[in-house]
């Protein structure tokens, strides 16, 4: 029985909101210490949520074409992974920052 594409939609965006809200705590968590490496958290949540996008575009491919293909479904995952993982890190950022 083949998933619905709404379903894929619901299920890829449960699996990347959570992913992108907790990719740089996690990215920091690891590479905040020992002193020198904290500029590589950034790039280091960036590949990450890349790798998990493409990830849930391949396993998902309705939730982001129409045709199914895998590869382009895999890209567009990632991008969009990305562009969520930003908006992440902007709301924390803002957050955390005094006005």
């Amino acid at each position: 029985m083949a998933i619905s594409p709404t379903m894929q939609r619901v299920i890829a965006g449960a699996s990347i909101l959570p992913a992108a809200a907790l990719s740089l705590p996690v990215s920091a968590m690891f590479l905040d210490h020992p002193a020198g490496r904290e500029n590589w958290i950034i790039p280091a949540q960036a590949g990450g949520m890349l790798a998990i996008g493409a990830g849930i575009g391949a396993a998902l491919p309705l939730a982001f074409t129409h045709s199914g293909a895998r590869g382009k479904a895999a890209a567009i995952g990632a991008g969009a992974a990305l562009g969520v993982a930003a908006v992440a890190d902007a709301a924390l950022f803002f957050g955390i920052t005094d006005r």
